[in-house]
């Protein structure tokens, strides 16, 4: 699985953008993409999963929020003992999933699995620490609706994150 880089404009390639145009299903491929376009500042992590739901079930996608310094500890048994070996494990907790949105558009929800995906365009820019995203898809009645997102973790304020979120429909609908 590999990141195009960014389309050309009339100031070249922009080295800073991981773009990302394609969706699948593939659970390798979606949790690679989750994990190359995370977002952190050192106090907050979270992985690049889509805001809304992919599927119904629970393996497609590792939504996941972190702080540092939230740890589980455990013990390590040995079946001997040798100087400079760790006696515990340290297991990273999630925090509560804050960024899951559940959109739906004439009662139908909008799942990447179940609907008709028309296109899709993530970017992640590095410099910026941005992630933008825009799907466009199409309701069973033939609707066509455009999704777009922005999400930034603050380097400034180290416990802020922000979701920008914004449906656009093409026909009179019911956007919930």
């Amino acid at each position: 699985m590999r990141f195009k880089p960014a389309k050309e404009n009339a100031f070249g390639l922009d080295p800073w953008k991981l773009v990302d145009d394609e969706f699948t299903m593939e659970q390798a491929t979606l949790l690679h993409k989750e994990a190359a376009l995370a977002q952190g500042n050192g106090f907050i992590g979270m992985r690049s999963s889509y805001d809304e739901p992919v599927s119904d079930c629970e393996w497609d996608s590792y939504n996941a929020s972190f702080l540092n310094g939230s740890f589980e500890y455990e013990d390590i048994l040995y079946t001997y003992r040798r100087p400079g070996l760790t006696e515990k494990a340290q297991t990273m907790l999630r925090i509560p999933d804050w960024h899951m949105i559940l959109l739906k558009v004439d009662g139908e929800e909008f799942r990447m699995s179940k609907v008709n995906v028309l296109s899709i365009n993530r970017v992640f820019d590095i410099r910026t620490g941005v992630v933008t995203r825009k799907v466009e898809w199409e309701t069973e009645e033939g609707k066509k609706v455009v999704v777009n997102s922005k999400r930034f973790i603050s380097l400034v304020r180290q416990n802020s994150c922000v979701i920008e979120y914004s449906v656009s429909v093409d026909q009179s609908a019911h956007v919930e």
